[in-house]
């Protein structure tokens, strides 16, 4: 106890009184309770909402509508999560992530068009982005020479993955997702990063 007051108290004259002081404005301060949100959805929406229109033939091929909720945001502790139906996005693009499956550990990214829950477990419907050939890495995009004086063509192709859209579709686990991301379009092609976006608004 003392070891603590004694870094708040100036000098040594008075210590005791000074620790008094200090125990005194410590009791007095009320501590807030402090609750970590458990992962769930927000903004429910309908199977027949007309946003769903596109989508609805995939989404009824993949589930059973009578055991699954659709939510337009999804929350674990300090993130929140983004789809791409979400009305109040501004103009920022919070519905990309990045993900990995177990067979592999190769980084993917896909656009999150809705969120499922399925009992306590949630799920993301995602528009997969697709690998582009390696010449149309980043840097073969810039044309940055290869030379040994040039550093920073493989962190910069390690940190930056180029893509396109694809037609591909898929129902993610949102336990294999690892970030939100950030996508910059360069040409016909688009440059994701997992350089963190996470904490952007909800």
């Amino acid at each position: 106890m003392y070891s603590i007051y004694e870094k708040k108290a100036h000098g040594t004259r008075n210590i005791a009184s000074q620790i008094s002081y200090w125990t005194d404005v410590a009791l007095l301060i009320k501590q807030p309770k402090f609750d970590v949100e458990i992962p769930h959805g927000v903004d429910e929406i309908s199977i027949d909402s007309p946003q769903l229109g596109e989508f609805r033939e995939m989404l009824t091929d993949f589930i059973q509508f009578d055991k699954v909720k659709f939510y337009k945001r999804f929350k674990i502790p300090f993130i929140t999560f983004h789809s791409t139906l979400y009305d109040n996005k501004f103009k920022c693009v919070s519905h990309i992530i990045s993900y990995k499956h177990d067979q592999d550990d190769k980084i993917r990214f896909g656009d999150c068009i809705i969120f499922i829950q399925c009992n306590n477990d949630y799920y993301a419907f995602i528009n997969n982005y697709r690998d582009e050939a390696p010449n149309n890495s980043l840097s073969s995009l810039l044309k940055i020479s290869d030379t040994a004086t040039c550093q920073i063509i493989e962190p910069l192709d390690r940190l930056y993955s180029v893509k396109s859209k694809s037609d591909s579709f898929e129902i993610l686990s949102m336990s294999k997702v690892r970030h939100k991301c950030i996508s910059v379009p360069v040409g016909d092609f688009f440059c994701l990063t997992e350089i963190r976006n996470d904490f952007e608004h909800d």
